[in-house]
């Protein structure tokens, strides 16, 4: 194996890099909660408990996991 060639797990074509993975769960969770917040922010003005927290919470799901899904699967069959 060369020294600058990636092995498993180094972002290589056979493995995933760490950094990479551990930012898709970093960027999973702060959708989540922004999203958590800001229908528990337009609750409280609208007086709608719980059901824009609710739809929030739905919402920013649903984004985290369809641009989990584009960062891991659609992305890898663009590159070279």
């Amino acid at each position: 194996m060369k020294a600058n060639s990636p092995g498993p797990g180094r972002g290589g074509k056979g493995g995933q890099d760490p950094a990479r993975l551990a930012g898709i769960g970093i960027q999973f969770g702060i959708v989540l909660v922004a999203f958590l917040l800001a229908g528990n922010w337009l609750d409280e003005r609208l007086g709608t408990e719980p059901w824009l927290l609710l739809a929030g919470v739905f919402l920013g799901f649903g984004l985290s996991v369809f641009w989990m899904y584009r960062r891991l699967m659609v992305r890898d069959r663009e590159d070279p």
